[in-house]
């Protein structure tokens, strides 16, 4: 299945250049990301085992907010929590963040890149 940000429009293929020229950036820059982040810690904290109370269940334990964007995807990355911003509605912009969540009650922001 074709990513829909790379479908060819019949009536502008300088858009659909633009959008193919997008997507590439993104890849490179998860690459940029993803290298500076293996390189500075060969593997990450990852995540512990924790135990709670029947008072903290259903509860959020902390955020991770993003400026103006939702959380298109989160996954661990090689010990780290990786996140995909978005914009809603298809409009442009976004970004990647690497997280330490060895605390998952104070998440600290390791590496954070925007994408125009």
């Amino acid at each position: 299945m074709r990513s829909p940000s790379l479908r060819a429009s019949a009536s502008s293929p300088a858009a659909a250049v633009s959008a193919a020229a997008a997507a590439v950036t993104s890849v490179v820059a998860f690459s940029i990301l993803a290298t500076t982040v293996t390189a500075s810690a060969a593997t990450g904290p990852g995540m512990p085992r924790m135990a709670f109370h029947s008072g903290d269940l259903f509860k959020p334990i902390s955020t991770i907010a993003s400026k103006d964007c939702g959380h298109g995807n989160v996954t661990m990355y090689d010990g780290y929590l990786f996140v995909i911003y978005a914009r809603d509605s298809g409009v442009r912009g976004g970004g990647l963040s690497f997280w330490d969540i060895s605390n998952p009650r104070n998440p600290i922001l390791i590496l954070s890149g925007g994408l125009n």
